[in-house]
């Protein structure tokens, strides 16, 4: 059985060929949950003050039975070489996008991220902004470059299955205690189940 962390370590995602749409959720009940837990951990290390400028930043929202889930789906194409086209927001209308926004920050809104390998053009509205491409800073990073698990998670592998018609490595995660101040949010949670690709890491 392949070793998750000789998979995550060669993991380069300069050399892929991918299509996918991502999917992320996130439930609006369990959050406000975590997010007390790391203020109270935040205080507990800060005297207090990490933890009120976390409050104030996250405010809290109680959520009703049907609004429970939050759901966000992204667009992401790559190309060897570390080309890449990056689509946030997919599939959400410009009113479900601008709900609870004001229209400068509507027209601020980030639309499209694309790469030739060697630029980098930022879509904002009806600007882009050109910088040169940074391999190490990806806009999709926790997806690609998946050593920030190694780093806050003792990983154990639970076995092997098939995802999408590939083979993958079944793994779950345990937060590495004490935490430092980038693993503070993955500290609160008992454990994260994770499915590795076998091939690609």
């Amino acid at each position: 059985m392949a070793d998750p962390l000789l998979l995550l370590y060669r993991a380069d995602w300069t050399k892929w060929s991918l299509s996918a749409n991502v999917v992320r959720r996130s439930n609006r009940r369990l959050f406000p949950d975590l997010t007390d837990r790391l203020a109270a951990d935040m205080r507990r290390r800060s005297g207090g003050m990490a933890a009120f400028m976390w409050s104030a930043l996250s405010g809290r929202r109680q959520a009703d039975a049907a609004d429970e889930w939050s759901q966000t789906s992204e667009r992401l194409l790559l190309a060897a070489g570390g080309r890449y086209r990056f689509e946030p927001n997919l599939g959400q209308s410009a009113a479900e996008r601008g709900h609870g926004r004001n229209d400068e920050e509507a027209e601020d809104e980030l639309r499209l991220i694309v790469s030739d390998g060697q630029s980098c053009w930022v879509i904002r509205g009806d600007e882009a902004d050109q910088s040169v491409a940074d391999p190490l800073r990806p806009p999709f990073s926790d997806i690609v470059r998946p050593t920030w698990l190694m780093q806050q998670l003792q990983l154990r592998t639970t076995g092997t299955t098939e995802m999408v018609g590939r083979t993958a490595v079944q793994v779950r995660g345990t937060p590495r205690l004490p935490a430092d101040r980038w693993g503070l949010f993955t500290a609160q949670l008992d454990h994260v189940d994770i499915v590795i690709d076998a091939e690609l890491g």
